[in-house]
């Protein structure tokens, strides 16, 4: 038996290094592409490089306090670590998504958020990435490029207005009128 067909052999590699020739692994819903001129160094292992969607490893309440509904996709690379290489990650989010920005986020080991880049995807609903590490990512899209803004905002909180009281040993500023009937009393 071979290995898995989303596996990359340090061979295979080795073969490309320095010339332009690509190394393309296509799956259901991503493309990776390795080209032999982006090759610096070859690891010292075959790397697999199938992802997983939606990892059940994400903290998924502290994804939601982040980035609110902004994410469209989590993922994790099998292998994690550097590659030793420049590879393109071609990823469909869909078409709903055309013309949106497509902003890619690492999630670091303490599980905070690094990001990446933002890219506007094509018209078929691919955002096109550019990798040198692999690990645990999330994708969030927003309309306008992504620039550090808060991907979740809270909604303003009402000034409340504080209500005026008047103490009640304090006398009130509304005179009472009195009636003045007993001076007109007839025997």
């Amino acid at each position: 038996p071979g290995l898995p067909n989303t596996t990359v052999e340090t061979y295979d590699l080795e073969q490309i290094q320095g010339k332009d020739k690509n190394i393309r692994i296509e799956e259901d819903g991503y493309t990776w592409t390795i080209n032999g001129m982006d090759i610096e160094s070859i690891p010292d292992e075959n790397l697999p490089l199938a992802i997983t969607k939606n990892p059940e490893n994400l903290d998924t309440q502290n994804i939601s306090l982040f980035f609110g509904n902004t994410v469209a996709s989590t993922f994790s690379i099998e292998y994690s670590g550097d590659f030793g290489f420049i590879s393109t990650l071609d990823y469909y989010l869909g078409p709903e998504y055309a013309g949106k920005y497509a902003n890619l986020f690492y999630v670091k080991s303490d599980g905070t958020f690094e990001f990446m880049e933002g890219i506007l995807v094509d018209e078929a609903g691919f955002a096109s990435y550019t990798f040198t590490h692999a690990s645990d990512y999330i994708i969030a899209v927003t309309d306008v490029e992504y620039t550090g803004q808060d991907l979740n905002p809270k909604p303003e909180e009402p000034v409340e207005e504080p209500e005026t009281q008047v103490p009640e040993d304090t006398p009130s500023s509304v005179e009472e009128e009195t009636n003045d009937t007993d001076s007109n009393t007839t025997t």
